[in-house]
């Protein structure tokens, strides 16, 4: 009964997308992030934590989300996956 309604539908959708912006990162830019020398850590499941080394200093990936905190200046970023592209990996 749970799978007929408008609820559940939305909730294995949004699951869905989230898990995919977790595999586009894994499979577009985490290779690329290590190649320029990024240090790449897990602390806690559904974050991702860059340590840059450069003008961002330490970043939270939230790919679930699709968030960016930018922890110098506590700054938060719609659209990670595009912030990584263009801020990180230098790709327009």
């Amino acid at each position: 009964m749970e799978d007929d309604n408008d609820f559940a539908y939305m909730r294995r959708h949004k699951e869905k997308t989230a898990q995919e912006r977790l595999n586009s990162f894994n499979s577009n830019y985490l290779d690329k992030l290590i190649a320029k020398g990024f240090i790449i850590t897990y602390p806690s499941v559904g974050k991702i934590t860059i340590v840059t080394f450069a003008e961002f200093g330490i970043v939270d990936y939230f790919p679930k989300a699709n968030r960016i905190l930018v922890r110098k200046g506590n700054s938060w970023f719609g659209d990670a996956n595009g912030w990584i592209k263009r801020n990180l990996i230098n790709e327009r």
